[in-house]
């Protein structure tokens, strides 16, 4: 049983958390990330099933996560 897995972070600066998270993870970056870009989706490699999306906020707020999460 295939079982897609989604996850997606708030950032403020959409470009730079992307850098990070492609590294840290060694995730594929289907297109590349504008400066401008309100999402941004990095997936595992070689086709795999996992995805990381990154969404811009105009400000980081305390107290609030901002990870949502998606199973299916």
């Amino acid at each position: 049983m295939n079982r897609i897995v989604g996850v997606t972070l708030d950032c403020v600066d959409v470009k730079t958390a992307a850098f990070f998270w492609k590294a840290a993870l060694g995730y594929d970056e289907p297109t590349p990330c504008t400066d401008d870009a309100q999402f941004h989706a990095l997936v595992s490699p070689n086709g795999g099933l996992h995805h990381l999306t990154l969404q811009r906020v105009t400000e980081a707020k305390a107290g609030k996560t901002g990870f949502t999460s998606t199973f299916s």
